[in-house]
């Protein structure tokens, strides 16, 4: 069984992964970028083949970033299947949850 330190690794990894897939970099240019080792990357891209859809209903980090477009107080979801869905600042929360949950 997994622990949650190798959950949150697993799903990390496997978000750097997507990110290398949208990025258009070779592997060596991402990982000298991101300062991973190739080989640890290759590993973790050899699994992440193995396990395609492991990200879904997981917990990924989120950044809150502020821009000009977003400044009025919109909430902006970004999918990882290139979706994006942009809510009103005072929709209710269990709204959101469910976006959200739309994984």
């Amino acid at each position: 069984m997994e622990t949650t330190f190798q959950k949150a690794k697993r799903i990390k990894m496997f978000a750097l992964v997507e990110e290398w897939q949208q990025s258009g970099l070779t592997q060596v240019v991402f990982c000298e970028n991101k300062k991973i080792s190739p080989n640890t990357f290759t590993n973790w891209h050899n699994k992440y083949k193995q396990q395609p859809n492991a990200l879904v209903k997981a917990f990924i980090p989120v950044t809150i970033a502020r821009n000009e477009q977003t400044s009025c107080g919109e909430i902006e979801i970004h999918y990882p299947n290139g979706v994006r869905v942009i809510l009103p600042k005072n929709i209710e929360l269990s709204m959101v949850r469910t976006f959200i949950n739309m994984v």
